[in-house]
């Protein structure tokens, strides 16, 4: 963490999956912009939880780091785990928030164009049963 460039964009955390941790479509971090996870440690998930929550004291008020919490929060309930830190340049992460912003208005609007449609398509029925 110390060697990162200083507008570098990070998060240390703990896994029992780090591909899956990382790759995951519903919450992974590749999903959320990140583009390497560097795995630091691999243990038991009491010494993984120790060095997440060391790593969060030294480096979580570094500019750049996305810890909301203190670490050890969530270790898995046993067998292999590993400490990482996943990174993303200011740039990288900054394009992907920009693009993830776009596509959620634009999910915004076709579910409100759905929905309009279905209210059309209602009003449309109504008025014809009423005609007949």
């Amino acid at each position: 963490v110390a060697g990162l460039p200083v507008s570098s964009i990070f998060k240390i955390g703990i896994t029992a999956g780090p591909r899956y941790r990382f790759y995951n479509a519903e919450y992974g971090y590749l999903r959320e912009g990140y583009s390497a996870m560097h795995l630091l440690l691999a243990s038991t998930p009491a010494e993984c939880c120790d060095l997440e929550s060391e790593l969060i004291s030294l480096y979580g008020s570094r500019p750049g780091c996305r810890n909301d919490a203190p670490g050890g929060e969530n270790p898995p309930p046993g067998g292999l785990c590993w400490t990482y830190v996943v990174t993303a340049s200011s740039d990288e992460y900054t394009r992907w928030r920009i693009n993830r912003k776009r596509r959620q208005a634009q999910a915004r609007q076709t579910r409100t164009a759905q929905k309009g449609g279905e209210n059309i398509g209602a009003l449309q029925w109504g008025l014809d049963s009423c005609l007949t």
